[in-house]
């Protein structure tokens, strides 16, 4: 079974205007659905529903608005329900919340407009949005419960393992992380469902830590003894949207709803428990090795950027040391080459920077930019790295500096990082 994807939602976010086409076709196709609430800033919110069963779902997404991956697979998910029905929707009601904070959607962050954490809001309920979760659990009465986020791609799946396209977690009820009935089948879910699909010979699965935090809402759902699993959706190599976990969701969730029809559950949680944890800071966007730092210093540097877009040019060096175990993204082997100081280029008649101009200012040792921004026309798709004042020539490499950086022999230039790129000289 394979749930084709939806068009025009492969971004790393969606917006709440990105949505309501999706959501106007579902419901001209006949799919219950109402406005749960409205955000802080009159957004709707709305709720789709499926099936008449006694077996109840619920499942929400992008609580955190800048984590939309489990949006689009919800819309993909409930497409796919309206033009096939599958036979289990006269055993289960399927509540599917696509995006709880639009507000945050909409400013590319995490918070609501009050700059509140919706998933630290379930005690305090101080956000309309946190009160519309509250209320639609305490309303639909849910015996499953799927809270849908997405993680930073520099988690591991273990020590030595891919990348964490897919995070899983049974959620905790209490701070002493007890496993109870409900627990346990949560757990048992996971790894039945791992098994079937043969998820974890695709991509890399985790499992995210169950440390307790009663002001979190799945832990707070849990408490009242609802079945909650936590599914972080992560990143895979040469995938910068993440549609392979976008993918992987939608149908992990059909499956799902298929068992808690059929009621084929068990209580073995040795497969859950046999994920490996996720490693946080187990994967980096580039790796220079073995840079000559000093006469008898070799070190790798690690450069990590935006948690959320992997082309962006926000990249810092977030490591120095030894990283051979780390998985990047990029590797660049940096054998022999020292730090060689950058000189900053100021602009004060027209520049135009195409790739040979870019190139020959780098070899002769110009890496950065300063002075009138309105004389430089940018004709390439490198990074420029502008600086706001002139800086004086810099050599050494410090964690927390942007990643840009010169390395070579014999202050020749040999290679170029820019913006945390490398750029082919």
């Amino acid at each position: 079974m394979t749930i084709v994807p939806v068009p025009h939602l492969d971004k790393l976010v969606v917006q709440h205007a990105d949505l309501q086409p999706h959501l106007q076709a579902l419901q001209a196709a006949g799919v219950s659905s109402h406005n749960v609430g409205q955000s802080l800033l009159g957004r709707d919110i709305v709720a789709l529903k499926f099936g008449s069963g006694p077996h109840r779902v619920l499942a929400w997404s992008q609580m955190h608005g800048d984590e939309s991956t489990a949006t689009a697979s919800l819309i993909d998910l409930a497409t796919h329900l309206q033009t096939s029905p599958p036979d289990w929707l006269s055993q289960v009601t399927l509540m599917l919340v696509p995006m709880l904070n639009p507000d945050g959607a909409q400013r590319l962050s995490r918070y609501n407009a009050a700059g509140i954490d919706i998933n630290r809001d379930a005690l305090a309920l101080a956000s309309p949005e946190g009160k519309i979760l509250n209320d639609l659990v305490s309303d639909f009465a849910p015996h499953w419960a799927f809270n849908l986020h997405d993680q930073d791609r520099w988690y591991r799946a273990g020590i030595d393992g891919l990348p964490a396209t897919l995070s899983f977690l049974a959620t905790a009820a209490d701070p002493d992380r007890k496993v109870g009935e409900t627990r346990s089948k949560a757990m048992a879910l996971i790894g039945q469902l791992l098994q079937d699909m043969q998820i974890e010979q695709k991509v890399g699965v985790g499992r995210y830590s169950d440390e307790y935090n009663p002001r979190c809402f799945g832990d707070a759902i849990a408490a009242k003894d609802i079945a909650v699993i936590l599914v972080e959706c992560g990143f895979a190599p040469d995938d910068p949207a993440r549609q392979e976990a976008r993918r992987l969701t939608a149908e992990w969730l059909f499956f799902a709803c298929e068992k808690i029809a059929i009621q084929q559950l068990s209580q073995d949680t040795t497969c859950y428990l046999s994920i490996p944890m996720n490693q946080d800071k187990g994967c980096a966007d580039l790796v220079i090795e073995n840079v000559q730092l000093a006469p008898d210093v070799l070190a790798d540097v690690v450069i990590r950027g935006d948690k959320v877009d992997p082309h962006s040019d926000q990249r810092v060096i977030d490591d120095i040391g030894d990283y051979q175990h780390l998985h990047a993204y990029q590797r660049v082997d940096a054998a022999g080459m020292q730090p060689i100081p950058m000189l900053t280029y100021w602009i004060e008649q027209p520049l135009f920077l195409d790739d040979d101009t870019y190139r020959k200012l780098i070899d002769m040792g110009y890496i950065r930019f300063a002075g009138d921004r309105e004389l430089l026309e940018v004709a390439t798709f490198w990074p420029v790295d502008w600086r706001n004042s002139r800086v004086e020539p810099q050599a050494a490499l410090c964690r927390g500096d942007k990643a840009t950086m010169a390395l070579g022999q014999d202050e020749s230039i040999q290679l170029a990082i820019i913006c945390g790129q490398v750029i082919p000289l």
